[in-house]
């Protein structure tokens, strides 16, 4: 007996038989070839003569659903959840355990900071008193060599302040606790946008005949999500925002630049050096790309000098959003260098942030954005 594919036109059924039918579009499109897989599994495992299991539609009706519609079912479950209510769940479960991690490093910073002032205002004193005596001390004098071990063994103690930020541990503690603040301020920022981008998700397949019908086949009791009311634990997102949107930002120091944290697009994590004295703010190519950026096509690439002599070439882009702390600015212009100007990274210049006041403050290992 000839057998041909569901989505065949030659296809005949009994009325009480007939599988459910998807539209058209790339939905059918979906679907047929999914039930087109079924079939032919199907086809190897059932005698010549007897009609299409109802496993073989279930199947095919997942796979419409998994693959035609971005739905997923709650394990175990017979809800069926969209990507947006998806993305919302795992954030929300991720929100407690992430704001222990930024707490845990802040608190590190902040005794870090506490301890070394204290030891920096006491031992002062004392190597001032040192180094006078080494001083007056001749030179083949035996007991000089104690008197530099005692000022070494104190100056190891306590640091300047205003360098804390370039000590190996603390930089490094520091460098957690930006990418820290960086992923939950994305994460707060991506549950944000779920939210209405779920409601309008389950709107539209409320209304698609294609979701319908495959959720009949599945079962009366499968349905579409959303799985629970999610306002109150997003109303109780400003906790968490406080922690990450502030008006300073967790700066260290390397290589003898200053370095901050931005969110360039809400999506992606930046870590800039700051330049003071103005010019162009610039992107690695990399960078961009991850943001989903790009200069328009054929924007001819201009040379910058970032100094000691080295000059690279870049072409202009606006970015729509750049985020640093609670400040977002909109329609930032800025340069995305060329291949050859990756190991120069991110630079924010003082002329993208002219109308705010920019204090430096290494000793509490921030750098503050006000408006003027």
């Amino acid at each position: 007996m000839r057998r041909f594919s569901p989505c065949s036109r030659h296809t005949h059924f009994t009325p009480h038989k007939r599988p459910p039918r998807f539209g058209g579009g790339r939905g059918r499109a979906a679907f047929c070839w999914w039930a087109a897989a079924a079939w032919a599994l199907v086809l190897g495992s059932i005698q010549p003569g007897l009609a299409w299991p109802a496993e073989s539609a279930t199947a095919a009706a997942e796979a419409f659903l998994r693959a035609g519609k971005d739905l997923a079912p709650v394990p175990g479950g017979k809800i069926w959840l969209v990507a947006a209510e998806r993305t919302l769940r795992d954030g929300l479960a991720s929100l407690g355990d992430s704001r222990r991690k930024l707490v845990q490093q802040q608190r590190w910073l902040e005794q870090r900071i506490q301890q070394n002032s204290l030891a920096w205002e006491t031992s002062r004193p004392q190597v001032a008193a040192l180094r006078t005596a080494l001083s007056q001390t001749a030179t083949e004098a035996p007991e000089r060599k104690q008197l530099e071990q005692q000022i070494q063994r104190l100056e190891s103690q306590a640091v300047d302040p205003d360098r804390l930020g370039a000590q190996e541990d603390v930089r490094l503690h520091l460098i957690q606790f930006t990418n820290a603040r960086q992923a939950l301020a994305i994460n707060l920022l991506a549950i944000r946008r779920s939210l209405p981008q779920m409601d309008a998700d389950y709107s539209r397949l409320a209304a698609d005949l294609e979701v319908r019908a495959a959720l009949r086949t599945l079962g009366e009791e499968y349905r579409l999500g959303p799985l629970e009311n999610y306002l109150p634990q997003v109303r109780r997102l400003d906790e968490y925002e406080r922690l990450v949107f502030t008006p300073w930002l967790p700066m260290y120091l390397q290589s003898g630049w200053i370095r901050v944290g931005a969110i360039l697009n809400e999506t992606t994590p930046i870590t800039f050096s700051w330049r003071a004295e103005g010019g162009p703010t610039i992107l690695s190519e990399s960078m961009a790309e991850a943001a989903g950026l790009a200069p328009a096509a054929g924007t001819p690439a201009v040379p910058l000098a970032l100094g000691a002599g080295r000059t690279l070439t870049a072409r202009p882009l606006v970015a729509p959003t750049l985020r640093l702390g609670q400040l977002v600015l909109h329609d930032v212009h800025l340069y995305v260098s060329t291949p050859d100007g990756e190991d120069a990274g991110a630079i924010l210049s003082a002329d993208t942030l002219a109308g705010y006041e920019v204090t430096l403050e290494p000793a509490r290992l921030q750098l503050s954005i006000r408006p003027r």
